[in-house]
């Protein structure tokens, strides 16, 4: 994985100087989701507020699939983390590890997902086709009818979108986090959960 960490970051998290009232609005608006009481706990925000009005747009559609997702928690951190490390983003992976064993990963499964979905630790069919659809649509920005016929048996329609979109806007998201070299904040983690 990319360690952003040993590297002078591209795109520097926003100083507290520039912050323009739009800015200050998308750390409120961000509540939740990197922000507390519309302060800033993560460089993502920080690193977004550059560019206030894309960091506007994305808000709502981030804060969705972190806050509000039709997924059930296991299920979301578990496709997290699969496109965190098929993308390389150590930044990402450090937020979610831990969110991961919270909501029910085992130290077992966490390692196992980076192994992929051939891995003696996967007993779950259901976990298997999840690791599986993360490959697909990252691979080919598809699924192919039998993983998408598991999905369908197991998820209802909101779900399905919940879950592209989740993988989708996490990859997204690691090109931002990699391509900027953004750095992990040390420190507890902070979790919107």
């Amino acid at each position: 994985m990319a360690d952003t960490n040993r590297q002078e970051p591209r795109i520097k998290p926003l100083p507290q100087s520039a912050w323009t009232p739009a800015v200050r609005q998308y750390f409120v608006n961000s509540e939740g989701a990197g922000c507390v009481n519309g302060e800033p706990k993560l460089n993502v925000p920080l690193t977004l507020a550059n560019h206030p009005d894309l960091a506007n747009a994305f808000q709502p559609f981030g804060s969705h699939l972190l806050l509000r997702s039709s997924l059930p928690k296991r299920t979301y951190e578990l496709v997290t983390l699969r496109t965190a490390h098929l993308c390389n983003s150590h930044y990402e992976w450090a937020k979610h590890e831990p969110a991961g064993r919270a909501a029910g990963l085992s130290d077992e499964q966490i390692e196992g997902i980076r192994q992929g979905p051939d891995a003696e630790v996967w007993t779950d069919p259901l976990d298997r086709a999840l690791l599986r659809v993360t490959d697909q649509l990252k691979r080919d920005t598809d699924i192919d009818d039998a993983h998408w016929a598991v999905l369908t048996a197991s998820f209802s329609t909101e779900q399905i979108m919940d879950l592209v979109m989740t993988i989708g806007m996490y990859a997204m998201l690691a090109m931002v986090l990699n391509a900027g070299r953004v750095q992990l904040e040390e420190g507890p983690f902070f979790s919107p959960a």
